[in-house]
């Protein structure tokens, strides 16, 4: 068996539309076809700061956006 490694932009429906078929293929070929899922390198960073203790805490909404946006 191989390890394809596939990037597919989800943000348009053509994305949308083969991953769907791929996951439903998942689904019924279990022997065959398996998904691993990898987080991208941007949700990593993030793990990784808010295991250290690198979050922002706030009380109020418009406090957490102005933290966010700065």
């Amino acid at each position: 068996m191989e390890t394809i490694t596939i990037k597919i932009d989800t943000r348009n429906d053509k994305g949308k539309y083969l991953l769907g078929l791929i996951k439903e293929m998942a689904e019924t070929e279990k022997e065959y076809i398996t998904i691993d899922y990898t987080p991208n390198a941007e949700t990593l960073k993030a793990l990784k700061a808010s295991k250290a203790g690198r979050v922002v805490k706030t009380n109020i909404k418009e406090d957490f956006f102005s933290k966010l946006n700065s």
